[in-house]
């Protein structure tokens, strides 16, 4: 029977740790090395009872040590990691065997009574061990630090309660102990219970910052696609040096105007006078500089009330929607008292011509065509005046 039940204890470990630990072999693979090491460790162990060793000292010699080192070999934690787990799965099987037999030992159980009551607390520590095993291998792939304090602490548990329950002699036969011994069996009961409570708050935390770390990372990376496809809209919408919106943008924009439903429309078109002179006489960089201060006059007299188009070289749109609260005459007024106000920022004299085209957005080309006549119309007024 006592040999029958060591083999249901050593059994029951070795199961509660293969499936609390990682391995560097198939599990399959795992269970064959143990089984082999099982059969030859019990093979020791009746030897070494028939030459009359300890029980409890040739169990130790034949299956703790032995399994011990076997299981260091196939782990894939040779660290504190894996001393920790061997040690405290070992414990938990030592406190269950030597707490039945305190009990058995006062109630008076027999042989039988033993066995069966070993047998159901093996059973339900197994039990506990595969429920929780999910969450204590995540554990063991997550904690990176602090397992050399824990695995010392269980090193030093596993050797008192040897010690308790086997020196000098076995626990059985001193029951004036058996009070100590099964408070400190729920003491160290409970510190493991904090422990786990500990890491498992850590785990808590690690995962925590890494999703908070991972939201980080995903918002930066959303923010660099953001600002990529930004990039990308005013490679292609906008002008480079004024930084308008360009005539892509306007083409895209006319088709919009085009769907829309029936609505007052004003088109505006600019043309910058002089130009060419101004770029044969002082050079191109005259002739950028005229360009972007007069597009900085455009926006700033006319960005919140319509939109502000760079169409060609020194040609400019400028479309209001909804025009029923516009005075087509004051348009002209207010650009020409910005560039006065700022003259003497600019280095070069701001002239142009003006031509307005007024109707529905359905009708935006005959519009266009007639602001662009328009300007031309006052290009020419303005030649012939010597402006």
């Amino acid at each position: 029977m006592e040999a029958i039940l060591e083999i249901i204890i050593f059994l029951t470990t070795m199961s509660v740790f293969i499936i609390n630990m990682d391995f560097r072999y198939s599990r399959k693979k795992v269970v064959l090395i143990l089984v082999i090491c099982g059969i030859i460790c019990f093979l020791s162990y009746g030897v070494v009872l028939a030459h009359g060793v300890n029980r409890v000292l040739a169990s130790g010699l034949c299956f703790s040590i032995p399994t011990l080192i076997l299981c260091w070999f196939i782990s894939a934690y040779r660290n504190s990691r894996f001393i920790f787990t061997f040690a405290t799965v070992d414990l938990f099987a030592m406190i269950i065997v030597f707490m039945v037999k305190i009990i058995a030992n006062l109630l008076k159980f027999n042989a039988q009574g033993i066995f069966v009551a070993t047998v159901l607390l093996l059973i339900i520590y197994f039990l506990l061990a595969f429920r929780f095993r999910l969450k204590y291998i995540n554990i063991l792939r997550t904690i990176k630090f602090g397992w050399n304090y824990m695995a010392f602490v269980s090193i030093l548990f596993y050797l008192m309660t040897f010690m308790i329950v086997a020196y000098p002699t076995p626990l059985n036969l001193r029951q004036e102990y058996i009070p100590t011994a099964v408070l400190y069996f729920l003491t160290v009961i409970l510190i493991y219970r904090v422990i786990y409570q500990a890491v498992s708050n850590n785990i808590i935390i690690y995962n925590e910052k890494t999703e908070n770390n991972l939201l980080k990372v995903k918002l930066e990376l959303q923010e660099s696609q953001l600002n990529l496809q930004q990039s990308y809209y005013d490679m292609a919408y906008k002008d480079g040096l004024t930084k308008m919106m360009n005539r892509a943008a306007f083409e895209k924009y006319k088709s919009e105007l085009k769907s829309m439903k029936k609505t007052n429309v004003i088109c505006v078109s600019m043309d910058l006078n002089n130009l060419k002179q101004t770029n044969d006489t002082f050079g191109h960089s005259a002739g950028d500089t005229i360009i972007k201060d007069f597009a900085g006059v455009l926006k700033s007299v006319f960005e919140k009330q319509g939109k502000l188009f760079r169409i060609g070289g020194d040609e400019f749109l400028l479309i209001f929607e909804d025009s029923s609260h516009i005075t087509i005459d004051k348009l002209q007024t207010k650009l020409n008292d910005k560039i006065e106000k700022d003259s003497h920022i600019h280095k070069y004299k701001l002239e142009y011509a003006f031509g307005i085209g007024c109707g529905m957005s359905e009708k935006i080309d005959d519009l266009l065509k007639e602001a662009d006549n328009n300007m031309y119309g006052d290009k020419e007024r303005q030649k012939l005046s010597g402006k």
